[in-house]
């Protein structure tokens, strides 16, 4: 026993040395769910994938369990990509590296802890056969050698695969040309093959690319692996700009035949045409220098030639895009100007362009190489003007004149000014439009809680009528004519108005010396007034919506209304809390008026009033103000035996207070415990009396019936 203890100690002792001596390790934070990888998917996608194919791009979601720690993600044996989690969250993408098909295991490594995550995703083959074409806008040619790309991706390794590549002509031709070939896959599952087209390796033979229009690839086409297409045409770009060479080369003719390479535009205008003669290769070439006033838009080239009658006829159409300028709107005060008619005027054609001006003040136009005047309008009136040079892609700042007009609203406080919000300020304005037409506008704000409203960017140097009102009431009618400036401004004042008011009691009698508090509801403005001795006062206010406080003399609130004063104005104001009579009749525990009770009616901000009741147990209180009142009752000479009851006094009242703990007896006021006492004594004398009378007549019945002859 003594040896366990023994070994015991000593564990103890070690381990607590190791705590002690054994570097210590931080706890690190950890992801509310744990490291796991959560899905997998297309990149920009959102539902899950379990295959793939080399190439493509996706992104694993996942989370580690330190947080801003370090990843790494492995795709098989390959690292794809690297970085640092956004807390603990991993949205990592990468592209699927070359591989051969089958299952590989996708790793999210949590480098800070060295903890794997893994999911998995399979490796499809993918297919393709497609055209090595110019960049946009360029065009492969009529007659050209197109290299087609045969290609496998993510197949199985050093394998060979049978390609079956279809070639089908452009409509309305059904023609198709075939080649069979095989590729060979390296270790990591690809092979890819160049081979050209036209070439006599396809079947039948006379595979061309003499027409223009669209052509078809097939890989392997009765299993559908791949498709893809590519165009031919017989202009070198589908898109030009001014001054470019449209280079047109047309085969498929004879030797020496004649024809005509003729260009149209949209409006079936013909704006080139040049008779031709085909070449010993029975090629038809033709160049035309897009002029300096051509328009932008659709044009159309035909080659037509004498004898020959092509099965795709050579018609063709290319466009004239244009650049796209920028054009920023700016004020005076230099200032975005949103919804703006921009038009620019193509000096070399004459033709126009528009546009209007977004969110962020910018009116996007194409146009071509040249000269440009844009001209920026507000409501049909010109506004703006800039003259350019374009050759290119563009932003310009497009200077226009105009204002901001801001009008604020005031009223009067004594000599003081006071801002008015919530008021409706209506501008109605006549200007010249660049017909010289008149035309009129009109346009509407609220003032803010500053009083002010702004009309953002309108015309300078005209007349604005602003009319001014409140409640569905105008109050102000004013001219006012902004300068070509940053920032224009106008004040507009509201009126003073006669308010006359008279203040009664409850029943409709003057209620003089009151004492009025006015204040209007939007801006604050405030006033003060006291009523004479018939009760009437006459104030001169600002055109509003007021609150009328009434308080009396001493201060005490007694009543509140909601005036609008929009014209000279006459008011009544009832207090119907002033000059009222409370009835108050003190009874005892059985409802009998008590009379020479003192009754005390008490309201805050008042002196208290005193009363004693009379023989009917009433105390009448007269010309007493309302509202929340406690009443005190007490006999007299005993203030101790008080009852109180709190009330709400809004009319003349009668109320009663019951005085429980006392009885009324002839006038006499007894405690209901003496009462009560009372009471037992005589119920008890009586029942001792009744028994006394009960045993004596049953004491003579019995001494009667014990006489001889019945005789007491």
């Amino acid at each position: 026993m003594k040896n366990k203890a023994a070994a015991t100690l000593a564990l103890l002792i070690i381990m607590s040395t190791a705590l002690i001596v054994l570097p210590q390790t931080q706890v690190l934070g950890q992801s509310p769910f744990g490291g796991q990888i959560y899905y997998i998917v297309q990149k920009g996608g959102t539902t899950a994938i379990t295959t793939c194919t080399v190439g493509e791009a996706v992104t694993v979601e996942a989370a580690i369990d330190v947080q801003n720690g370090p990843y790494k993600v492995w795709f098989g044996n390959t690292q794809v990509d690297s970085s640092n989690a956004s807390g603990y969250y991993i949205a990592s993408n990468f592209t699927i590296p070359e591989s051969s098909a089958g299952n590989y295991t996708v790793t999210v490594n949590d480098a800070t802890q060295d903890i794997n995550y893994t999911s998995s995703l399979e490796v499809t083959t993918s297919y393709s056969a497609s055209a090595v074409i110019p960049a946009f806008p360029g065009l492969l040619q009529e007659g050209s050698s197109v290299s087609l790309n045969v290609t496998v991706l993510g197949g199985a390794a050093n394998t060979n695969y049978v390609a079956n590549i279809t070639v089908m002509m452009p409509a309305p031709l059904a023609t198709n040309y075939t080649r069979t070939l095989s590729l060979t896959t390296n270790d990591k599952g690809t092979s890819i093959l160049p081979i050209p087209f036209p070439d006599s390796s396809f079947s039948p033979s006379g595979s061309s690319s003499i027409y223009a229009g669209t052509y078809t690839v097939s890989f392997n086409q009765t299993e559908n692996l791949a498709k893809s297409t590519f165009v031919v045409g017989f202009t070198d770009f589908s898109q030009y700009h001014r001054q470019d060479h449209v280079n047109i080369r047309a085969v498929g003719y004879q030797s020496g035949e004649s024809g005509t390479v003729k260009i149209t535009y949209e409006d079936n205008r013909t704006v080139f045409s040049q008779s031709v003669t085909a070449a010993s290769d029975g090629s038809i070439s033709a160049s035309w220098i897009v002029p300096n006033e051509a328009a932008l838009g659709t044009y159309t080239a035909t080659v037509t030639a004498h004898t020959t009658s092509k099965a795709i006829a050579d018609v063709q159409s290319f466009t004239l895009p244009g650049y796209l300028a920028s054009f920023r709107a700016l004020n005076i005060a230099g200032e975005i100007v949103p919804g703006l008619y921009v038009e620019s005027v193509d000096q070399a054609s004459g033709k126009n362009y528009n546009s209007t001006t977004d969110a962020f003040g910018y009116a996007l136009i194409y146009l071509e190489r040249g000269a440009q005047v844009v001209s920026a309008y507000w409501k049909d009136a010109k506004v703006g003007t800039l003259t350019f040079t374009l050759s290119g892609n563009t932003t310009q700042d497009l200077q226009c004149k105009l204002t901001d007009f801001k009008i604020t609203v005031q009223a009067k406080q004594g000599s003081q000014s006071i801002n008015v919000p919530f008021v409706s300020v209506n501008i109605t304005y006549t200007f010249t439009t660049r017909s010289g037409a008149s035309q009129t506008g009109t346009d509407v704000l609220t003032t803010d809680l500053s009083g002010a409203c702004q009309f953002n960017s309108t015309l300078p140097d005209i007349d604005y009528t602003i009319v001014a009102s409140k409640f569905d009431t105008p109050f102000s009618t004013t001219t006012n004519r902004p300068a070509a400036q940053a920032l224009s401004q106008a004040s507009v004042n509201c009126p003073d108005e006669t308010l006359r008011i008279s203040t009664v009691d409850y029943h409709n009698a003057p209620l003089g010396n009151a004492r009025l508090q006015l204040t209007e509801q939007a801006s604050g403005i405030f006033y003060t007034a006291t009523t004479d001795g018939s009760g009437s006062v006459s104030v001169v206010v600002a055109f509003g919506q007021y609150r009328i406080d009434v308080y009396t003399q001493d201060n005490i609130f007694l009543n509140e209304t909601t005036l609008n004063v929009v014209k000279n104005t006459d008011a009544q104001v009832r207090c119907v809390l002033f000059n009222l009579d409370v009835s108050v009749k003190v009874v005892d525990y059985f409802g009998n008026g008590i009379s020479n009770v003192n009754v005390q009616f008490s309201r805050p901000g008042t002196s208290a009033q005193s009363a004693t009741t009379g023989g009917d147990g009433i105390a009448i209180f007269h010309n007493v103000v309302g509202g929340n009142v406690e009443l005190t009752a007490y006999p007299s000479g005993n203030q101790k035996a008080f009852v109180a009851r709190n009330l709400d006094v809004e009319s003349p009242t009668s109320v009663q207070v019951q005085m429980t703990n006392f009885v009324s007896l002839g006038g006499i006021l007894v405690g209901t415990s003496v009462f009560a006492t009372i009471l037992i004594i005589v119920v008890v004398v009586l029942l001792f009396v009744g028994i006394e009378l009960f045993r004596r007549f049953w004491m003579g019945r019995k001494a009667k019936a014990a006489s001889p002859n019945g005789q007491s």
